[in-house]
């Protein structure tokens, strides 16, 4: 009997183990498939992603370094920061990055909840997006890449592509510094890559920049996700 006890408790710790690993890593794609590169890249194209946007003069100086250097990149939004930034959102879309859907609240606690909360997240941040450009985006990127299948079915419901990230950049960790990041990425970096970083950092801006010119002297191209992936962008337009 104890034995029996023993056994099963082990069986319930793997099992539970598994679970835990396969929801917290968007690449398994265990419960949705998740667009996270392009593995049969030949040309050294690689996204730009952020997430947590938009974040006013943050979003607006990382724009800015990405025009001069002609880069391209994509913006995972929250639905309730897009209040008073409409503008911002249109400029970004006007310069030809893409945006994306990154939930209505960013709630952490949401992503253990069942199908009905995730539609609720993804619509209501996709209304967001179209009252302030017309546009309803296809990809999502779930709060802190946490799949469940709860997500994989209301992104099935809601025609959501879900999207996650070949490298993260650990950007949000306030004790490395940008020079570490950068390095870290370049030694992760693949053709077809996605680049995972968070415009709300307090020097997102210089980042970005620092790492443009490590990927422009390695002979990289930034590209959007709807350029590297092939899937459509946007679903209805104004």
């Amino acid at each position: 009997m104890v034995w029996l006890i023993v056994t099963s408790g082990i069986a319930l710790l793997i099992l539970l183990a598994a679970f835990v690993r396969s929801s917290a890593c968007i690449a398994h794609s265990w419960y949705v498939k998740a667009f996270c590169e392009r593995k049969d890249c030949k040309d050294k194209l690689v996204v730009l992603s952020y997430d947590d946007g938009l974040n006013g003069e943050m979003t607006d100086r990382i724009a800015e370094v990405l025009k001069r250097h002609g880069a391209k990149a994509s913006f995972f939004v929250i639905g309730s920061k897009l209040a008073g930034r409409e503008e911002q959102l249109r400029r970004l879309i006007g310069e030809g990055h893409c945006i994306g859907n990154h939930s209505y609240s960013h709630d952490y606690r949401n992503e253990f909840r069942f199908s009905r909360k995730h539609i609720s997240e993804i619509e209501l941040c996709n209304e967001a997006v179209y009252r302030a450009c017309g546009l309803r985006p296809r990809f999502y990127r779930p709060p802190i890449g946490v799949t469940t299948p709860h997500l994989g079915k209301a992104a099935r419901l809601c025609e959501m592509d879900v999207i996650g990230w070949s490298v993260r950049s650990f950007d949000t960790v306030s004790r490395l510094s940008r020079e570490r990041v950068v390095a870290r990425i370049m030694r992760k970096i693949r053709p077809g890559g996605i680049i995972l970083m968070h415009d709300r950092c307090p020097d997102a801006d210089r980042l970005t920049e620092m790492l443009l010119c490590a990927l422009e002297k390695k002979g990289y191209r930034t590209v959007t996700l709807e350029e590297l992936s092939g899937l459509e962008a946007y679903g209805e337009k104004r």
